[in-house]
């Protein structure tokens, strides 16, 4: 068996590989695909590019929603102006309680709408990394 940090050997193998020389039809192909991107107008090269930052930034958004609605309570503001039927006003106390909750409970000393926050974030982060592997790895097309 040879020596794998041998030089001299690495050298024969590398002088004895030959030259792969591409296809005829390769230049022109290439040629037609530039040119014809090159006559797209700017903003539809824009948004073709940028289709997937328009998905990544609406999930965002979703991911901030999810942890800014349960703030806003917004299902204790539509009780507030039903209260005066009782069953309302029950359902009304539920949310009040779950808010004051949500508001002063805390893991670690940290408030729990900024772990909330953390938590959706970094698992966005990981999300969007994973995409991104997965999308360079497979060798997918954009």
């Amino acid at each position: 068996m040879r020596d794998p940090n041998d030089s001299d050997w690495l050298t024969k193998e590398l002088q004895s590989l030959k030259d792969l020389k591409a296809p005829q039809t390769l230049l022109p192909r290439i040629m037609e695909i530039v040119k014809r991107r090159a006559s797209r107008r700017f903003y539809t090269q824009f948004w073709s590019k940028r289709l997937e930052l328009f998905r990544t930034c609406a999930v965002a958004a979703g991911l901030a929603l999810s942890v800014l609605v349960p703030l806003a309570n917004l299902p204790k503001s539509v009780l507030h102006a039903l209260a005066g039927n009782p069953v309302f006003a029950g359902f009304l106390t539920c949310a009040e309680t779950g808010q004051a909750i949500w508001l002063n409970a805390s893991i670690f000393q940290l408030p729990l709408p900024a772990v909330s926050a953390a938590v959706a974030f970094l698992t966005y982060l990981y999300c969007a990394a994973a995409v991104t592997v997965i999308h360079r790895t497979s060798g997918a097309k954009s």
